[in-house]
């Protein structure tokens, strides 16, 4: 048996100013969000960190 799994996926221009994007789709702590710039995976803590769950969506917010 086979599970389908779907991976939502945004896409962001930034603007040189904005560091907290805001995402619509259901995580939980400790889930695999992947933040990738440029083709470079970033680092959680490191280069982000994700703000504000709830059951509809959070944000991600970058280390300046």
């Amino acid at each position: 048996m086979t599970q389908d799994i779907q991976v939502p996926g945004i896409q962001y221009l930034g603007d040189g100013v904005n560091d907290t994007y805001t995402f619509e789709f259901t995580a939980d702590y400790g889930s695999d969000i992947v933040v990738i710039i440029d083709t470079v995976q970033q680092v959680e803590f490191s280069d982000y960190t994700v703000e504000n769950l709830t059951s509809s969506g959070g944000e991600i917010l970058f280390v300046i």
